[in-house]
């Protein structure tokens, strides 16, 4: 009887901080980290168990194939989750029987765009493939650029999931789905030991997730709001989609610009260095990007309390929970950071063998040091899309990608996969200066209560 006292005081308290805002976040966050990392872990897999069977200049061709997918294919398909959130947690705040129809045209969007982006990729892979992949490479992309339409539509189902606090089913469904995806390719590697069999592995996984969340989020949607997500309901969103499609296309330049940071590279890598190249930027940053998952399911969990709290103008809450994230990422960030970069030999090693860590050490640290940067600041572009400065950052990740290319080539030139980690790290930096100062600027100058809070996309 003496010890239950404290016990239940500790819980008391633990119960009271969960019911913050900081507490929140943390939970959705641990959920959110349990899925993206099994996502990293499948990836790390995968690339362990490439580069130790079929070699590490294989794993660099899968690479520029995936690359190239990717980076025409998102140019076409628009990403629709910010909007999604956004406007989907308004109309369920102010008449949620109505909010299917916001949900609908993100389905639409998501479906069209996708099959967009995969006609591009299967109309360019035959003039691109063989010249930057090599043999097969024709044939690598058109199977990989399946990817695209197998989860075209998974955006707009996590984020009817996230609005519905689902974070443990989006969590338990996808981490069977990566333990399903590395068996796969497990199976596929060993047994006929084929870019090919991987990439078909891929495929199939990608299709069946697909299919899945899908699922998952019209279950959700008709036992939370009594309607279904099938029922046509587009004219219930007439009213907001000249708002969303604006802040599609803002966020997708977003999305573009990120993925020219990941992919671009190694594309540039490719044509301006060597294949042996690519594989060496490739294995550091699969390392060095350990440091960005730290700080990514922060970041996807955020969004929706930061629309919430702008839109009921709790603006000291606001500050309060931004206050808090602040003190703990960028210090915990910055010392995972050091950690991997001290112990860097090993950790390549066991990612690419020996080969890999003598020619990566250098991307390793220049990428840990810009993952660190990047995700310790995660919260400035959140914050900002939130309270509907979308074209903000849009034009922000224009000047990002326009920095990196004026410095990639230069320093690919010069230093192979080096340079290019380099130019990765300065262009961070400096973006992550501009945002968090327009940030800090608006959680100083919040608008005055006569002003409507909701988000626009200008």
């Amino acid at each position: 009887m003496v010890a239950r006292g404290p016990r239940r005081r500790r819980r008391d308290v633990y119960a009271r901080w969960r019911g913050t805002q900081a507490g929140g976040l943390t939970r959705d966050s641990a959920y959110v980290a349990v899925y993206q990392g099994a996502t990293t872990v499948a990836d790390l897999l995968q690339l362990v168990v490439i580069t130790h069977v079929l070699g590490l200049e294989e794993y660099g061709r899968l690479a520029l194939a995936m690359a190239a997918v990717l980076v025409i294919g998102q140019l076409f398909d628009l990403r629709v989750g910010v909007a999604a959130t956004v406007f989907g947690a308004r109309r369920l705040q102010d008449d949620p029987g109505r909010s299917a129809g916001v949900f609908q045209f993100t389905y639409l969007v998501d479906g069209a765009t996708g099959v967009v982006g995969f006609a591009i990729v299967a109309a360019l892979a035959p003039l691109i493939g063989p010249a930057l992949v090599g043999e097969d490479g024709t044939l690598l992309m058109l199977l990989f650029a399946i990817t695209l339409l197998a989860s075209t539509v998974d955006e707009s189902s996590f984020s009817i999931l996230r609005l519905f606090d689902r974070f443990p089913l989006i969590a338990a469904s996808n981490t069977t789905l990566e333990l399903a995806r590395i068996a796969v390719v497990v199976i596929a590697v060993l047994t006929f030991e084929s870019l090919v069999a991987v990439v078909l592995a891929t495929v199939a996984v990608r299709g069946l997730g697909g299919v899945v969340n899908t699922w998952l989020a019209a279950r959700t949607f008709k036992r939370v709001t009594g309607g279904s997500l099938w029922r046509p309901a587009l004219d219930q969103a007439a009213d907001v989609r000249s708002e969303m499609w604006r802040m599609m296309l803002h966020t997708n330049v977003v999305s573009y610009a990120r993925l020219a940071q990941t992919h671009l590279p190694t594309v540039l890598i490719g044509a301006l260095a060597s294949p042996l190249q690519v594989g060496s930027y490739k294995v550091g940053m699969g390392a060095a990007v350990l440091i960005a998952k730290l700080g990514d399911p922060a970041y996807t969990a955020i969004l929706p309390r930061l629309a919430r709290l702008w839109s009921d103008r709790a603006y000291e809450a606001l500050r309060r929970l931004i206050r808090t994230v602040a003190l703990v990422s960028l210090p915990a960030l910055a010392l995972a950071a050091l950690i991997l970069i001290v112990l860097r030999e090993p950790a390549l090693n066991l990612l690419g063998g020996g080969e890999a860590a003598a020619s990566a050490q250098t991307v390793l640290v220049l990428g840990a040091l810009a993952h660190g940067v990047n995700s310790g600041l995660f919260w400035n572009g959140g914050l900002l899309f939130a309270v509907g400065r979308a074209a903000f950052v849009s034009r922000l990740s224009v000047f990002a990608t326009v920095l990196q290319v004026v410095l990639l080539v230069p320093l690919v030139a010069a230093w192979g996969a080096d340079g290019a980690a380099l130019a990765l790290l300065i262009t961070f930096v400096v973006i992550n200066l501009i945002g968090t100062r327009a940030a800090l600027q608006v959680l100083r100058s919040p608008p005055q209560p006569q002003q409507d809070p909701r988000c626009t996309s200008s």
